[in-house]
């Protein structure tokens, strides 16, 4: 079978069907996160001007928080207790676990990012978004993109569900 991801898209955009192409096309272009198949759900699709937007829009802040707060549990648990245990860190399964939070961080698209600004290139809303999203809340998108891939032994198994608060349409 396969394995599903999910993405919020933030992203300036004149209208839902362009905004869709955005992100079709970026997902269709990335090096490192691909798909075999790419399901957009309009019905999860929203500008910030409709009142679902803000709803949906800390729904997934908080899954990316919460894969973050997953993340550093799971380091903390193996013992890097410092910034100093970083320089021992063994490479394998812990290496990727920080390797992952340092995306997350630095705005570097991947399979666990619930939350993604387009435009931006980042996880978390900047004042300049929100400023776009106060006065120009019909041009600001939120899309939902589904990708799935075919079972396999990557770095999916790496992935938590962080996501998994997140309405996943139908």
């Amino acid at each position: 079978m396969s394995a599903l991801t999910v993405h919020d898209f933030l992203l300036d955009g004149g209208d839902l069907e362009g905004s869709i192409r955005r992100v079709r096309r970026f997902l269709a272009n990335n090096l490192l996160v691909r798909y075999a198949r790419v399901e957009i759900v309009p019905e999860l699709c929203c500008h910030a001007g409709e009142p679902r937007f803000h709803e949906r829009l800390n729904l997934a802040q908080a899954a990316n928080r919460r894969a973050l707060d997953d993340l550093c549990r799971e380091l903390r648990q193996a013992g890097c207790r410092s910034l100093e245990d970083l320089t021992t860190l063994e490479q394998g399964y812990r290496s990727k676990l920080l390797h992952t939070m340092t995306h997350l961080l630095d705005g570097f698209f991947g399979i666990d990012s619930a939350l993604y600004d387009l435009d931006e290139g980042c996880h978390q809303l900047t004042p300049s978004r929100q400023r776009r999203i106060a006065e120009q809340p019909d041009q600001c998108w939120l899309i939902r993109a589904q990708g799935s891939t075919p079972d396999g032994s990557g770095f999916e198994h790496f992935r938590g569900d962080h996501a998994r608060d997140l309405p996943t349409g139908g």
